[in-house]
This record gives structure tokens, sequence and C-alpha cells, in this order.
């Protein structure tokens, strides 16, 4: 278990520039600094299995579990979750992204996945968000596009 205390506007715990894979492995982030617990770069190769991240922080604007800024980026039955109350468990701001498995689960206070650019496929797995969205796809940025979200085997509950 990795435990974190990241305050300040941080890049992360994990920054990835490279070629990196996680597994089996379970992070808790206390930070509260508008900062990301994990982070991949543009051109970076992530794959992540069986990982746990949380963000225990109290703030308001406390780290984001799961940033994906490009890259190519693999998620395999992992679950990210926040308390911060004005952030995503997930934001992918680019790159190709896959999640796999029904035993990954994006949970957050604010909103579960948050998807403003790249590509992204989603295979399976629970994405809930306690105040707004479970999945929320938008154009927020003028520089980069969602080019295709692809989602299969996956259940939405409206309550």
């Amino acid at each position: 278990k990795i435990t974190n205390n990241n305050t300040g506007d941080t890049y992360g715990l994990v920054d990835n520039y490279g070629i990196i894979t996680l597994e089996n492995v379970e992070i808790e982030d206390n930070g509260s600094g508008r900062g990301s617990t994990i982070r991949n770069r543009t051109d970076a190769t992530m794959t992540l299995k069986n990982v746990t991240v949380k963000d225990t922080g109290t703030s308001k604007d406390g780290n984001i579990p799961l940033v994906i800024d490009g890259g190519t980026i693999t998620i395999e039955n992992s679950k990210f979750e926040t308390v911060a109350t004005e952030r995503y468990s997930v934001i992918i701001n680019g790159g190709n992204v896959t999640i796999n498995g029904n035993e990954t689960n994006v949970k957050g206070i604010h909103g579960g996945l948050g998807v403003n650019a790249g590509k992204v496929k989603i295979n399976g797995g629970t994405f809930d968000g306690d105040n707004y969205y479970g999945i929320w796809i938008t154009n927020n940025d003028n520089k980069n596009k969602v080019d295709n979200v692809m989602i299969t085997d996956l259940i939405f509950f409206i309550i």
C-alpha cells in the first residue's frame, strides 16, 4: 500500500512520461491541492490492472485519483474514488483509453468519469457520481475534441 499527502497544485504520486504497468497496487492520497494522484502524459503508455486509488483528502478541491493527458492507457478491473466534492475520480484530456472489466469502479462525489478529449472504449464497469454524472462527455477544451467514445457491456441506472 502506498500512502501520500501531496498538497498544492501537484502532478501526482505517479507522473508517467514513459512506459509503466501498475498491478495489484493500492494507493491512498490524503492530498488537498487540486492535483492528481496518478497522471499519464502525452506519448506515455500506462497499464493499470487491479489497482485501487482513493483520494481521502477532505477539501472540496482535493486531488483527482487519475488524470490522463494523452498517450495510451489500459485500465482493467481497477477502482478509483474521491471524496472531494468538486472533483471527478478520472479525467481524460486526450489519448487512447481502454477501460475493461466488470470489476472496474469509478466513483466520485462530484462525478465518476469525465471525458474532455481523446478516444475512449469502455467495456464494462460501474461509474457513479453522487452529485452529478457517472460519465460526463464534453468538448470543453477548445484545442482538443472527443474523437470517439464507445461503451459496451454497461448498465445505466437512473435513480
